[in-house]
This record gives C-alpha cells, sequence and structure tokens, in this order.
C-alpha cells in the first residue's frame, strides 16, 4: 500500500479515536449500564451524566453537569459520599428499576433505593437536569425516582426544597425558601435569578434604614441565633434596653435577648450582615431575634388585614403613605450622612462608604464597630502586636464569642490606599476556598481602616523556612504539602473561581499557616480581575515585591496568570533551599537564587539546591521533580510557563515535564550551556536591582 495512504489512515484513526471509544446514550434500559467515558445526555444536549473525577483521578463519582459549559459545572452528584476508587466504576440500571454504582469487583457503592418495582424500567436525563427512572410497561411513563428528590448544594428549578433560612455563595439570605412572600422587611437582591433558585447579592432590605427615629424591629420566634463574630455581648441588660441600644447604633442590624435560669440577664446586638440565621430544627427550643426594618415594614404588618378587606381605599392611602415615607426617609438619610461629615469632617467614614457601595457593586462582608476591635486587640496594643507587612501592623484580638482574629490596620506609611482596601474586601468576601485566608469583615472609622481576618496560629512561611531553629518543624513532607496548597489555592484563583484573579503579590510572607501547617494564600490588595476573555494587562503603577516579580511586569508593567506562576516558582525554590529569594547570593559564581538553581540543574547536581538540614531524608525522584516544575515557572518568557493546571497534574506526577529554559534574572557573566537550541539563545541578560517595599 502506498506510505502516503497509510499515513492518512493512521492520522484519522489517531484524530477520532476518543470518538469512536466514547459513546452517549438518550436512554438507558434495564441491565444496561455506563462506565468510563460514557455518558448520558439530555435531549437537547443541555445536561450530560457520567462518571468523572476530581482532583485525584483515581476517585469516581456519577454526577450531572452542564454539557455546553466549560470549565465543567457539576450540579449534582450521587455519590458524593461514596467515590468508587482504585477501581472501574459503573452505574446500572436493574430489571426492578434501580439504580446501582458498582466498582471493579462488582460490590455496591450507592444504591437509588427505589420504592416500588417496575416492569420496563428505563433511565433519562431530561433537560430541566432532573435524572429519572420510569416504568415504561403497563404504567408507562410512570415515575419510578427522580434526582430532584435528592438536592445537593446547586439547585436547580423544580428541586425539592425544605422550607428553612438559607444562605447563598457571596451573602446570607433572610428568606424563607419555596414560599411566595420573602421574610418580612426583606427582598432577593436579584429577582430573577432567585426565581431560578440562583442567589447571587443574597438579601437586602426592602427600604434602607433611615439612621433616625423612623426605624423598628420585627420579631422572629423558633430561630437559630445567627453567628456571633459580629456582635457585641451585654450583661445585665433589659429587652427595652437592648432595642434602644440597637437603634441609637447606626451599624447595628439585629439583636437577641438572654435570660437564663438563675437570674442573669443579657443582650446580643449584631451589626452588619446577619450570618447562619435559621430554622431551630425543634422550634420549642428556639429562640428571638429582633431585626431592624424602618417603620413603614411594621405598619405593612399591623394594617395588612384591614389593607386587604378595604382594597380600594387603602391602595389610595398606601400610595400617599409611602410617597411620604420616601420623602421623609430620604431627608433624614441624607441629614444623617450629613451630620456624620460634619462631626467628623473626612466624608470617608463607613457609613459614606455604605451609601456607595450599591453603585460600585462593593461586598463590605461583616461591617464591625471599630470600638469593639479596638477593645479586643486591647487598643491596637504592642503586647497583641504580630506583626508588620507592606499593608501595616496586624494585632490579635478575641471577639465575645470567643473567635480569635487578625486585625489588619492600613498604615498611613503604606503605598496602599483606600483603592487597595476596598480592593482586597470586595475581592476576597467573594472566595472562598480551604487554601485562602477567610475575611471575617472591615471596619472603618475616620482615617482608621480595618481588615478583619481569621486567626493563623503558625503565622506565615516565612516566619519558619527562613529561621533556622524553626525551620527544624517544617519536614519535607510538610513542604510538599505546603506547595501543593499553594498550587490548588492559585489553580482556584486563576481557573475554579467564578472570577479569575490575579494576586500579583505572591510571597512567602502572604502564605499563611494554620494550626495543621496548611497554607493559605493571603494579602489581595494588589489583585486584580480579568473579564471574560482577557489573559493580560498592563499598568503604570508596579506594585509588588521586587524578586517575586517576573520581568515583564517589573520592567514593562504587563501582568497576567503566568506573572502568579511566575511567583509561585520562587517560592517554590525558596522552601526547597531554605534561602530567601532576596538575601541569597553565590560569591563564587555571581550568581542569584534563581540562577544558582538553573546552574546546578544543568550541571547534573540540582539535589545540592536542598535545604541542608534535611538532605539525609528526602526522597531525591520527588524533590527533582518538584525543583523542575519550579524552573519551568520561572523562565524569562511567560508563554513558555505552564498554568497552574498543568502545575497541579506535574506535582501529582499525571503529566510529562517538558525542559525548561534559562530563568529570568540569569546574573551570570556568560550563559551557561543551555537546555535549548543556540538559535535561541539570549545575547544579553537581564538584571534588575530594587528595594523591597
Amino acid at each position: 500500500m502506498d506510505k502516503n495512504k497509510v499515513l492518512v489512515i493512521y492520522s484519522f484513526l489517531f484524530c477520532f479515536m476518543p470518538l469512536l471509544s466514547s459513546q452517549n446514550y438518550i436512554t438507558v434500559t434495564q441491565n444496561q449500564s455506563i462506565q468510563d467515558d460514557e455518558t448520558l445526555v439530555s435531549a437537547e444536549g443541555t445536561f450530560e451524566a457520567g462518571f468523572f473525577g476530581l482532583g485525584n483521578s483515581q476517585r469516581q463519582y456519577f454526577g450531572i453537569w452542564y454539557k455546553s459549559i466549560s470549565p465543567r459545572t457539576i450540579v449534582w452528584v450521587a455519590n458524593r459520599d461514596a467515590p468508587v476508587q482504585n477501581s472501574t466504576a459503573t452505574i446500572k440500571l436493574t430489571d426492578k428499576g434501580n439504580l446501582l454504582i458498582l466498582d471493579g469487583s462488582k460490590g455496591i457503592i450507592w444504591s437509588s433505593n427505589g420504592s416500588r418495582a417496575a416492569e420496563k424500567p428505563y433511565m433519562q436525563l431530561l433537560d430541566s437536569g432532573n435524572l429519572v427512572v420510569k416504568d415504561g410497561g403497563k404504567r408507562k411513563k410512570n415515575l419510578i425516582w427522580e434526582s430532584f428528590d435528592y438536592p445537593g448544594d446547586t439547585l436547580l428549578a423544580g428541586m425539592k426544597i425544605k422550607s428553612n433560612l438559607v444562605k447563598g455563595p457571596t451573602s446570607y439570605l433572610t428568606s424563607w425558601r419555596n414560599t411566595e412572600d420573602p421574610a418580612s422587611g426583606f427582598r432577593p437582591k436579584f429577582q430573577a435569578k432567585w426565581n431560578s433558585f440562583d442567589w447571587p447579592g443574597g438579601c437586602v432590605p426592602m427600604k434602607n434604614l433611615s439612621c433616625q427615629n423612623g426605624d423598628g424591629f420585627l420579631k422572629h420566634t423558633g430561630v437559630k441565633l445567627p453567628d456571633t463574630s459580629s456582635s457585641w455581648y451585654g450583661k445585665n441588660k433589659s429587652l427595652d434596653e437592648c432595642g434602644t441600644l440597637c437603634l441609637q447604633n447606626c451599624s447595628c442590624t439585629s439583636y437577641a435577648y438572654l435570660d437564663n435560669d438563675i437570674g442573669g440577664s443579657a443582650c446580643l446586638i449584631w451589626f452588619g450582615d446577619i450570618l447562619d440565621l435559621s430554622i431551630h430544627p425543634n422550634p420549642d427550643q428556639g429562640q428571638e431575634i429582633y431585626i431592624k426594618v424602618v417603620a413603614s415594614e411594621l405598619d405593612h404588618r399591623r394594617n395588612k388585614k384591614s389593607f386587604m378587606t378595604k382594597k380600594l381605599a387603602g391602595s389610595l392611602a398606601g400610595i400617599v403613605a409611602l410617597v411620604i415615607c420616601i420623602i421623609i426617609l430620604g431627608l433624614a438619610t441624607s441629614t444623617c450622612i450629613q451630620r456624620k461629615k460634619n462631626e467628623r469632617g473626612d466624608g470617608g467614614t463607613m457609613n459614606h462608604w455604605k451609601d456607595k457601595r450599591e453603585d460600585e457593586d462593593i461586598d463590605l462582608g461583616t461591617i464591625f464597630d471599630f470600638s469593639i476591635i479596638s477593645s479586643v486587640t486591647d487598643h491596637f496594643s504592642e503586647s497583641n502586636k504580630l506583626g508588620e507587612g507592606g499593608f501595616g501592623p496586624v494585632y490579635k484580638g478575641i471577639l465575645a464569642n470567643g473567635q480569635e482574629i487578625a486585625v489588619k490596620r492600613l498604615s498611613n506609611a503604606s503605598g496602599q490606599g483606600m483603592e487597595e482596601f476596598k480592593n482586597e474586601v470586595k475581592l476576597i468576601a467573594r472566595l472562598q476556598h480551604r487554601n485562602l485566608v477567610k475575611l471575617f469583615g472591615c471596619s472603618i472609622h475616620q482615617d482608621e481602616k480595618l481588615l478583619i481576618y481569621e486567626f493563623m496560629h503558625n503565622r506565615s512561611l516565612d516566619y519558619f523556612i527562613f529561621d533556622s531553629t524553626r525551620s527544624k518543624l517544617l519536614d519535607w513532607n510538610k513542604r510538599l504539602q505546603i506547595i501543593d496548597g499553594i498550587a490548588r489555592g492559585l489553580l482556584y484563583l486563576h481557573q475554579d473561581s467564578r472570577l479569575r484573579i490575579i494576586h500579583r503579590d505572591l510571597k512567602t510572607s502572604n502564605i499563611l499557616l494554620d494550626n495543621e501547617m496548611n497554607p493559605k494564600i493571603s494579602d489581595f490588595g494588589l489583585a486584580r480581575i480579568f473579564i471574560g476573555d482577557q489573559v493580560e494587562a498592563r499598568t503604570k503603577r508596579v506594585m509588588g515585591t521586587y524578586g517575586y516579580m517576573p520581568p515583564e511586569y517589573a520592567v514593562h508593567g504587563s501582568f497576567s496568570i503566568k506573572s502568579d506562576v511566575f511567583s509561585f516558582g520562587v517560592i517554590v525554590l525558596e522552601i526547597i533551599s531554605g534561602k530567601k529569594i532576596r538575601k541569597f547570593y553565590d560569591p563564587h559564581h555571581h550568581l542569584n537564587l534563581l540562577s544558582h538553581a538553573w546552574r546546578l540543574w544543568i550541571e547534573g547536581s540540582p539535589l545540592e539546591l536542598v535545604d541542608k538540614l534535611f538532605e539525609d531524608s528526602i526522597i531525591p525522584t520527588e524533590i527533582l521533580r518538584y525543583i523542575h516544575v519550579a524552573l519551568l515557572c520561572v523562565q524569562r518568557r511567560p508563554e513558555t510557563r505552564p498554568d497552574m493546571l498543568s502545575i497541579v497534574l506535574m506535582l501529582n506526577g499525571e503529566k510529562e515535564l517538558p525542559k525548561p529554559s534559562l530563568p529570568a534574572f540569569y546574573t551570570g557573566k556568560h550563559d551557561p550551556i543551555l537546555l535549548e537550541s543556540p538559535s535561541r539563545r539570549c545575547s544579553t541578560s537581564v538584571t534588575i536591582s530594587l528595594e523591597a517595599r
């Protein structure tokens, strides 16, 4: 046969092999099964069901996702608590109408546990996203089982939902599920998305609080009280005193009165958002909470029956009253804001910022009263000071409920100002990941700007790896786990979150460690959002920390996800070597840390980079892989650096590693023997020596 024809045939088979090996079903009948890359697709191609893996490909789940959305968005999982591990997963429809997920040894991992048998069962995926089993026998189209009876974290229109107080992805809702009327005094922020069971933005008051004498409270009984991280606790207060205290504070949103069996009494007052408010499972054991609303909402509830019986007259009176209330409310709000401006003379108070946040789409999270934060940090005493960074000093505090917090106080000497402060608040409040530090809220009072975070007992990564004594506490297994955790956090920022975030200031001092030494990325003051297909941006104001900046950003102000990749590579080399990027210098070869690592790599002795404290306890192949990945991350040209998804796969040994090329900022007098072709070698090297922030 002609060689060209053979080549064409092989090329065809190679290109279309995935299509030939996979299969899409519209209907699955009794005793049929789905496994591997086989999927079930809805009639119009809206949804797709099949097996998938999360991170570790050896764990398999059966789920449903949007077929046309990339990256894959999972909306329902069958065996979320029982993945199939280290074997082939199969889902089978029995002749009785039950769905079974089996592992490689035919063991049952999950069952739909249908309540009745079917004659001729078949399974379909509807365009609503509902996976159903129907009876095709005499009771044709009779529904036997449906996934909508078992909703998960993602709710689709039509799912069966229990009545409860629920929370959305970015803030907590104070509204009832499956009811026509939201909880009195509140409405969904985005009504259209609420109707489709999507709750971005949570709920907002139907009318803004007046901050004067026009506010009152709605009483809710049988509830589980909200999270108390942004509350104030006062002993020996009566019910009326609690209400008076809340009315006197514009930031107060609700209060509860506590009275125990031994004669003690106290009140809890909440500031800002009401978090985790829910109906108590046993209403008789629930408590009462009073939520602040404007007076017109109270009047509306009192007069609802009268309004319904006298519809025509009530409608006219209601319209007139509403117009008057709006005018009064507008005048009162304007007077309150102007009075505060005149008293403080800055116009930059928290209340002023709150008035602007709706137009600017800023989610402030929980707003803490400055006096409370000052009190819990002992008025920012030196004994509570944890350290100081480019933003300013950080203090430890303990809230009334025992919650430990870390308070970052914006320094006037810092290069960061209000824009960076607002940027960090609105970004990190939207992000939730185990490898990102959790922001509890913020506070602004005159010139004071505070960020309140979860407290990290083990401080930051640089506190350990650059200290000869504390570095011994991080063995190699823990160091590699820290690298993996940072990589997963960056992957979330770059790809898996609903926003594409470029951090721009990733360094060891911005990696915090919790009780178990798990890493959490912090300090998002310089972070930027990329919209849609945007992959690169430029700035005339280069900010960050030299040594961790890639050359395209330090020199030209150009940044992208590859900027964070470069910073990640520097951190990996620091963790492995125990050497700080800005302090290391090899006097024998006139090399910085990146150049030193490159020289050892091309000379065949990369393990000499390893921290001497642990060189006898390493697994050479494992450390070589991490050094290899780090060198790929710090290459001169951003287009040659891998993205974070590839990096995670490389670190896990699931992806082949390409050859690295010369790192950025090579400081040798002469280029060593490069691993790239002579025609692509750089004739000059770039050296930047600038002061840190």
